[in-house]
């Protein structure tokens, strides 16, 4: 077994909101074993490369490439790497009530596993903060609640994202889009699907087609902002990526039976 980590549990007082008290980085092999009855530790793994075991509370796990897995306090839990194909990983145990609170909050109850995470950057960023014997604790424990926070982000993130269907991901995609360029070959290559799949399976669930849920979308959005903002109205154009303000007038005349000032004169004659 290869370590390369640092252990600051010297340095954890009561008073901490949030810190590593290990992190580091360790290739698994041959005689990596371990197992805990009612876990001290609460901490999260990245798998770099290898394959291996993790038993916790009644569930058998096996964490890949691109994975991350969860021990939580007072867990019951055992883990080991295969001797084959050995772990190397990133992993931090955090204290504190901030950081108990940022897991318990951003991730799901009673789930030990995170398949396919691209949070590598973020696990670098903690490991490289923690091995960096120049820097002052405390500025290591804001890096690491920093990190970790991006961590739980973005698994909660793509948690969700997960469980949503098709249809459902291609219109948060469209909803990205309402202020960016748009074309359906966009969406089709970022699903890697034909155009007549897309609009097949989005209009099966919604009863309209991308673009027309993009068009309503982004009308939507500049009546929000003609409304609400002081943004001229060739300002409202330039942002929701119309090509320019004669179009974009022509759009919105043709969804809602006025033009944009005739819109926004409309609206806050109404709020007086």
């Amino acid at each position: 077994m290869v370590e390369n980590f640092r252990d600051f549990s010297r340095f954890i007082s009561p008073d901490v909101p949030a810190a590593a008290k290990i992190a580091g980085e360790t290739v698994d092999g041959t005689g990596f074993f371990i197992s805990r009855e009612n876990s001290d530790m609460l901490s999260l793994e990245y798998i770099l490369a290898g394959t291996g075991t993790l038993e916790i509370n009644g569930q058998v796990l096996h964490p890949q490439p691109g994975d991350v897995f969860l021990l939580t306090l007072g867990s019951r839990h055992t883990y080991y790497a295969d001797p084959d194909e050995p772990w190397r990983k990133y992993f931090a145990a955090f204290c504190g009530p901030v950081a108990e609170s940022i897991i318990r909050n951003y991730l799901p109850a009673d789930t030990y596993l995170f398949k396919n995470c691209n949070v590598e950057p973020y696990f670098r960023e903690l490991v490289q903060a923690s091995l960096d014997d120049a820097m002052p604790f405390p500025e290591k424990s804001d890096r690491v609640t920093q990190a970790l926070l991006k961590i739980c982000m973005y698994i909660r993130s793509h948690n969700v994202l997960e469980q949503q269907d098709l249809a459902d991901k291609i219109r948060n995609r469209l909803d990205f889009y309402v202020e960016h360029p748009f074309s359906l070959d966009m969406i089709c290559r970022d699903f890697n699907y034909s155009k007549n799949h897309i609009i097949h399976v989005f209009r099966e669930k919604f009863g309209k087609t991308p673009y027309q849920y993009y068009s309503e979308v982004k009308i939507e959005t500049a009546k929000r902002y003609l409304q609400d903002s002081s943004m001229r109205i060739g300002e409202i154009a330039d942002l929701l990526a119309f090509s320019d303000r004669q179009y974009f007038a022509s759009c919105f005349h043709k969804a809602v039976g006025c033009s944009p000032r005739e819109y926004r004169n409309r609206v806050r004659n109404s709020a007086k």
